[in-house]
């Protein structure tokens, strides 16, 4: 989900004549930010997540980077949700080709609050307005993925 004024609700649209997604688009602003959150698998181990962070950019001639901070928060039964979110890590877009899709890892995102199997972890991304020095108004925010360890081949 998004915070709606700054980026702005996903709307479906088709990608220079390929594929049609849903995308993301967001003002160059440090009130931009996206939210998600999953239950955690049974499989799930406690280990080190991460989040991949994909877009594209469709300026003639794009340039500079797309910036978000990622953090995140693990709640379990009967624990309080609030706005106690672990430290920020970075993810940096450089966008240098039109309609190139993008992607880049953060390196491990630590939640606030202890995550085990069953819980669910909160993340966001917030923008980081410094950082971003692409045409904002032409990028778009394809999605993100998250990574986690499981003790498991499968989870029943």
């Amino acid at each position: 989900s998004v915070d709606e004024s700054q980026c702005m609700v996903p709307v479906e649209r088709t990608i220079n004549g390929g594929p049609r997604l849903w995308t993301i688009n967001c003002a160059d602003n440090a009130g931009s930010i996206l939210y998600g959150s999953v239950a955690m698998p049974d499989a799930y181990n406690g280990g080190t997540v991460t989040f991949e962070l994909q877009a594209e950019n469709e300026n003639a001639t794009p340039s500079g980077n797309l910036n978000f901070d990622f953090s995140a928060m693990c709640r379990g039964d009967s624990d309080v949700l609030n706005s106690a979110w672990g430290t920020a890590i970075e993810a940096n877009l450089a966008m240098d080709t039109q309609y190139d899709i993008e992607h880049v890892t953060t390196t491990a995102v630590t939640p606030n609050g202890t995550c085990v199997a069953g819980d669910t972890l909160f993340w966001r991304a917030v923008m980081d307005a410094t950082a971003t020095t692409t045409q904002v108004a032409n990028t778009y925010i394809l999605g993100v993925k998250m990574e986690y360890p499981t003790n498991d081949w499968s989870d029943n």
